[in-house]
């Protein structure tokens, strides 16, 4: 399961309209932007493989319409808003095994607590919204001089 953050140009309608005349800067104020996401995320999301920051995709939509920045790894909703309490039980073998301080343990099922969730998909948008407006800002003063 996925995670989008989609940034759509016609929510800020005033501010890109100055734009309008200029696709080729509203096009790389919206990679600026997507770019701004993409290490904002990074920043934010706890890294044991490597491979739920190394998930995130950002692509401009249509005619720099908006970007699309997806977390396109399978537990990134868990990882962002953590689980609740739960049973784990054995998929394709008639028990779990696992180590305890150096001891192999074996076992029908396990009661898994659940875990705490880091909420990176909201710190992110949080902290990028103001920041994205200010980007847009200032790329159009020096645009209009």
């Amino acid at each position: 399961m996925s995670i989008q953050i989609i940034v759509d140009s016609s929510g800020i309608d005033s501010l890109m309209q100055r734009f309008k005349g200029y696709p080729s800067e509203r096009a790389a104020f919206l990679d600026e932007a997507g770019t701004f996401i993409e290490d904002t995320l990074r920043s934010k999301m706890p890294v044991k493989t490597g491979w739920l920051v190394n998930s995130i995709t950002k692509q401009v939509r249509g005619r720099a319409e908006g970007v699309k920045v997806t977390v396109t790894a399978p537990y990134a909703m868990y990882v962002d808003q953590g689980t609740r309490p739960h049973m784990i039980f054995p998929r394709y073998a008639k028990a779990l095994k696992f180590e305890v301080g150096g001891q192999t343990i074996f076992s029908k099922y396990v009661s898994h607590p659940g875990t705490a969730g880091y909420h990176f998909i909201e710190q992110t948008v949080e902290e990028a919204g103001p920041k994205l407006v200010d980007m847009a800002m200032e790329r159009l003063m020096r645009l209009l001089g």
